[in-house]
């Protein structure tokens, strides 16, 4: 099965199945964001932060503009919020947390 849909879909899911991801995510739900500022609040390093966010930005989730010396960091439109938005309220939903995710959930 060769749907360029599905390849679109791994693609993302797949950049959003690390957890600095997700929270990179998050701290872009705010607006746009320097690498150094994004590195500051998840506590990680610049040059960290700067592979995840390339990552992001190869998969289509988020871009970056240039202002003056720096680059700011922003999502892709409204609907990649969403798309974390919506995983969130599913884990709260079922109450997943990372110690039962090999457990079968029951959806209701």
């Amino acid at each position: 099965m060769n749907d360029p849909i599905f390849e679109a879909l791994s693609a993302i899911f797949g950049a959003l199945a690390n957890p600095t991801r997700i929270a990179i995510v998050n701290c872009l739900l705010a607006g746009p964001l320097k690498v150094t500022d994004i590195a500051s609040q998840l506590e990680i390093s610049q040059p960290g932060a700067s592979q995840h966010l390339a990552t992001l930005e190869r998969v289509g989730l988020l871009h970056s503009v240039k202002s003056g010396t720096s680059r700011l960091y922003q999502l892709k439109g409204p609907r990649v919020a969403v798309i974390l938005q919506t995983a969130q309220e599913f884990c709260r939903i079922h109450q997943l947390r990372a110690d039962q995710m090999g457990e079968q959930t029951s959806v209701e």
